[in-house]
């Protein structure tokens, strides 16, 4: 189970927020309001997280995390109790009660209990719920009311506060609705709608001018002009506190934007956080849903017809497997669940730019990426794809090592395209290679050897009696007769070339390979053998 974050929340009175407020933007599927014994326009004023060894101060107003608790145990029992003594707007639990709901006519039932969506973890309603007690303040009683949860219907009605076309963008800078208001868009704005994201070479050349750094806390709403092809934009970001949320960019129309625009971008930006934290929650999700699916089909756990249908993947497409190994920049020291969880969305976006269908989950440090593969597509292509996701990490402070597993000709196959993956990560952390990416077919040699290396260290394969006395004599006698043997064997039996590697005169190498066969054995005339030799050799050195 993922925890909510650790920390404190800011105390506030909220007036605007109340048990109402917060159900409506969260939304009844993934919040169920079990018992509402004072009613739903109780006021909350901050989040408690409960913890029985360290018991925090409940005030008048609080929504409290039960985590770890039942609502039908004693625990959950004496919380609920403590809860009304203290006046606490609610008590939020994850597991569904097993009885009867306590009624508000027993002790300790005067307090509103909700229950979360079982697959809602408790860092998303955290985060959620964090972010609209900490944005309600700042919207005015007179304030015009947005659309309800039609994403595309609050971007027309931020158009119609603002004037212009307007675009919603989430915290990763990919569309989630548009104005369809018949105003006249540049190219621009058209790729960006048709496209789902901000063109690329658009992309780049705003990174490079500061334009995104309207991300910053201290920014307002900021006019972007001046670049040809390109009507004035108006951009703003949405906030949930602290958090970024999103973003809202308004295209001036055919004629300027009226006198009071900013203003009233501002204010909208304002009155669509709860939009776009709801938004949000559902994306994450239908994220989590997905991964813990695609996990299971990679596993090669449960039904692949039943996992085909959940994802939306044809059975008898070719799929390929490509997976990242994430680790932090020691030297920027950044903060690594924070990086590594924009790390995973920054995967899913830029896989999906490759196919619709893409799927993304994380396991661990490990991010894997299932990528249905059209009979055209090279593995160049694929190559490239995960190189570019690799580099953009670069930017994150994170190292990232980047593995292309092979294309399967079915969904039924894809376990063994997962296995390539891990494989050649294990290759490439190896560390005795200076790529970062690689296909599988690059690196089968190295894998082959490591799956001998497994058989050795699991002893379901013993080496054999020859080598074990090599090293044992290397051992006592400070010899180098398995260092001599080893190279000799990569130089092909070149002598010249295997004696110049040693540091070691020619005839002085043809000695000790004479003592090598005189005092251990060693058959260097059998092919079997000395390729056997070799291979023991290469899985200890």
């Amino acid at each position: 189970m993922t925890g909510p974050p650790v920390g404190p929340v800011p105390a506030r009175t909220m007036a605007r927020v109340t048990l109402r407020y917060l159900l409506e933007s969260i939304g009844e599927a993934m919040v169920t309001p079990l018992a509402t014994p004072g009613g739903l326009d109780v006021p909350v004023t901050d989040l408690v997280i409960y913890d029985s060894a360290a018991a925090p101060v409940i005030e008048p107003g609080d929504v409290i995390l039960a985590v770890g608790l039942a609502l039908d145990d004693r625990y959950g029992a004496d919380l609920l109790r403590l809860a009304e003594d203290s006046r606490a707007a609610a008590v939020a639990f994850r597991s569904a009660p097993s009885g009867a709901v306590p009624s508000s006519s027993g002790p300790g039932t005067g307090v509103a209990i909700l229950q979360l969506n079982p697959e809602l973890e408790w860092g998303q309603f955290f985060t959620l719920t964090r972010g609209l007690i900490l944005s309600a303040p700042d919207i005015p009683e007179d304030a015009p009311e947005l659309a309800g949860g039609d994403l595309f219907a609050l971007a027309n009605a931020v158009a119609d506060m603002v004037g212009g076309s307007v675009v919603l963008y989430d915290a990763r800078h990919q569309v989630m609705a548009y104005s369809n208001l018949d105003d006249d868009v540049d190219e621009v704005r058209r790729d960006t709608i048709l496209g789902r994201r901000t063109p690329p070479a658009w992309i780049l050349r705003f990174e490079r001018d500061g334009v995104y750094s309207a991300g910053r806390p201290d920014a307002g709403v900021t006019r972007l002009e001046g670049y040809e092809g390109l009507r004035t934009r108006l951009r703003v970001a949405v906030r949930a506190g602290e958090d970024l949320v999103g973003e809202i960019s308004v295209a001036e129309a055919s004629t300027p934007f009226p006198e009071g625009a900013e203003a009233a971008l501002q204010q909208a930006a304002r009155l669509a956080a709860p939009h776009f934290l709801r938004h949000q929650l559902a994306h994450d999700l239908t994220r989590s849903v997905r991964g813990g699916v695609l996990r299971s089909l990679l596993d090669g756990r449960g039904r692949v017809e039943t996992h085909a249908r959940h994802l939306d993947l044809s059975l008898d497409m070719r799929y390929t497997v490509i997976g990242f190994s994430v680790r932090p920049d020691d030297g920027r020291a950044p903060d690594v669940v924070g990086h590594r969880e924009r790390f995973v969305h920054l995967t899913g976006a830029l896989t999906e730019t490759f196919h619709r269908r893409s799927a993304t989950y994380a396991l661990g440090s490990t991010v894997y990426a299932l990528l249905p593969t059209a009979e055209e597509t090279g593995r160049d292509r694929l190559r490239r794809l995960t190189e570019h996701v690799a580099a953009r990490a670069e930017a994150m402070s994170l190292v990232v090592l980047g593995a292309v597993g092979r294309t399967v000709p079915t969904l039924t196959e894809v376990t063994r395209s997962r296995r390539d993956v891990d494989q050649v990560l294990c290759v490439l952390g190896a560390g005795d290679r200076d790529r970062s990416v690689s296909l599988v077919e690059s690196v089968w040699a190295d894998i082959a050897l490591l799956d001998l290396r497994d058989l050795f260290e699991q002893q379901r394969l013993a080496p054999s009696e020859q080598v074990a006395v090599l090293t044992a004599h290397d051992a006592s006698h400070q010899t180098q007769y398995v260092r001599t043997l080893r190279v000799y064997l990569d130089c092909f039996g070149d002598v010249r070339t295997a004696a110049a590697r040693l540091q070691l005169h020619p005839n002085s190498l043809r000695h000790r390979l004479q003592r090598a066969r005189e005092l251990f054995g060693v058959d260097l005339d059998d092919p079997a053998a000395r390729l056997v030799l070799a291979l023991e050799l290469h899985t200890m050195l």
